[in-house]
């Protein structure tokens, strides 16, 4: 799968995400505002709406809370820290060596060599050689 194709994927998914919340909010309103006016239109005493509206509004309460708190880019950073976290918990991770300010060169069998240990290795190459 190319880039933009995932790219794409995923903005659709978040494109899903926010339709699917805002249909839930308007849908909501729209409902609790006909039931709301029903009961004014009828005149009952009793204000029953306030059933519906407070159920439904516990639920939308927590879609809200998901939706704006629970976004798949914090889901994913909490998901790494996290998995660092454990990583280095467990000793999968080395720990990282000291910066030096120096060139390197591969050796023949593909180890890095720092310039100060190419010349002590070349030094010891050279004085085996000659013996």
């Amino acid at each position: 799968m190319s880039d933009m194709e995932s790219l794409r994927k995923k903005a659709e998914k978040r494109v899903k995400r926010r339709q699917d919340y805002y249909g839930h909010l308007v849908s909501y309103v729209t409902v609790n505002g006909f039931l709301w006016a029903l009961w004014l239109i009828t005149g009952a005493g009793f204000p029953w709406p306030i059933f519906s509206t407070l159920g439904w509004g516990i639920g939308l309460a927590f879609d809200t809370l998901d939706y704006f708190t629970n976004s798949p880019d914090k889901r994913e950073d909490a998901i790494q820290r996290e998995m660092a976290k454990l990583a280095a918990q467990e000793g999968y991770l080395k720990p990282k060596r000291e910066q030096r300010e120096q060139s390197a060169r591969l050796s023949d069998d593909g180890e890095i060599i720092y310039d100060e240990d190419y010349e002590e290795s070349e030094r010891e190459r050279r004085s085996t050689k000659r013996k």
